[in-house]
């Protein structure tokens, strides 16, 4: 390869600048709500848990967003946290939180993985509600770690029916 002397040390700076640069690593969001299965309707449809107003996280470095992810509640504790990839490297990060506007409408819980029947889900305007900053260290995987910040409307869905069983109130007669 025959570089030019300016061009040839600009690339093996790059070359050194990539390799400081741990590669992504999966960071968890702790502390995100859980929104258990419903039921709606006079079926009883079984309907999959999630924040009536879904929650975003977006990671800026500088000034630039790196990642950008829809939080919407896990279904059970059980549930593995919702994660990111983050850099094993020294940095530090500005989190913001934003509550999307528009509620996300109800999924099927038999809902199979083939969404192409499914209608995509527009966040409408995000207001931010809370800024943090994240100090990551290299090797150190807690500190990428992040924390979620409960959001001004932290409703999941649930079942607006009376339990199975019990029979609706019918309203007095008249004689």
């Amino acid at each position: 390869m025959n570089l030019r002397p300016g061009a040839r040390a600009l690339a093996l700076l790059s070359l050194f600048t990539a390799a400081c640069d741990g590669p992504p690593t999966p960071s968890p969001i702790e502390g995100e709500p859980v929104c258990a299965d419903f039921e709606i309707g006079a079926t009883r449809a079984p309907m999959r848990g999630s924040l009536r107003f879904p929650v975003t996280l977006t990671v800026i470095e500088g000034h630039d967003p790196i990642t950008r992810t829809t939080i919407t509640g896990r279904r059970s504790s059980d549930d593995p946290a919702t994660r990111i990839l983050l850099s094993d490297d020294d940095a530090e990060y500005e989190i913001q939180w934003a509550q999307c506007e528009n509620q996300r409408a109800p999924r099927a819980r038999t809902l199979a993985r083939d969404t192409r029947d499914t209608a995509e889900y527009a966040c409408g305007n995000a207001a931010v509600y809370k800024t943090d900053k994240l100090v990551t260290r290299k090797g150190d995987a807690a500190s990428r770690t992040i924390h979620f910040a409960a959001p001004p409307k932290p409703e999941c869905w649930e079942s607006e029916l009376p339990p199975a069983g019990s029979s609706p109130a019918v309203p007095d007669q008249p004689p």
